[in-house]
């Protein structure tokens, strides 16, 4: 519902627009749930191809953008970069009802 069906990453040359998968932030053989605040709507099948591919191909980046948390990272608490409302990429906390709160550095 957060991502009003479209892919909350959105990374150039790899979109496929249309969310078909959750990715887990922190994976489940790490202890992650199936809860919004520990997912996002991804584009891709599997592993392979999309934003979702992407991301597990490119862990660094992905850790770095808040896409995965390391174990012993509460998800709810780590920032994530993502598309809101369809056309806005803000740096968010997200919640388990759903929600994403823009989030805003301390200078």
């Amino acid at each position: 519902e957060r991502s009003g069906g479209g892919c909350e990453v959105r990374i150039e040359g790899w979109c496929q627009g249309q969310a078909r998968e959750f990715q887990h932030r922190l994976p489940i053989g790490r202890g992650g749930l199936y809860v919004p605040s520990n997912g996002l709507a991804v584009c891709g099948h599997g592993n392979v191809d999309g934003c979702h591919g992407f991301i597990h191909r490119n862990p660094e980046i992905a850790t770095a953008n808040g896409w995965t948390v390391e174990t012993g990272v509460d998800h709810a608490l780590k920032p994530v970069e993502i598309w809101m409302w369809g056309h806005m990429q803000a740096r968010a906390l997200l919640d388990d009802d759903g929600g994403a709160h823009l989030r805003t550095e301390a200078a």
